[in-house]
């Protein structure tokens, strides 16, 4: 029973997280916190390896494709991300605001 109330306690946190993030953040912000999350870090290196297309990385978060296509195609040009095939390669921190 006991685990069953950590359990639930974990997924309510999450939901509130998720919530706030909507509320309070700005695209980007939530983009890069997704980012962040999806990386694992391979040979010194932050990878995505999950295949995600920017339409389920739009639904995740509460954006338009659009507005994360714009985005990602921003951070790639700026030396931040590097995609390759549907890998995402994190190159260096990515910077506080959009």
């Amino acid at each position: 029973m006991l685990g069953i109330m950590r359990g639930m306690t974990r997924l309510i946190r999450n939901l509130t997280d998720n919530v706030k993030g909507l509320a309070l953040c700005d695209v980007y912000t939530r983009l890069a916190k997704t980012l962040h999350e999806l990386a694992v870090v391979q040979n010194d290196e932050l990878v995505i390896l999950e295949k995600v297309s920017h339409q389920e990385l739009a639904n995740k978060i509460g954006a338009s494709r659009e507005m994360i296509s714009k985005i990602m195609k921003d951070l790639s040009m700026g030396g931040y991300l590097s995609i390759k095939g549907k890998t995402i390669y994190i190159l260096k921190p990515l910077p506080a605001g959009w």
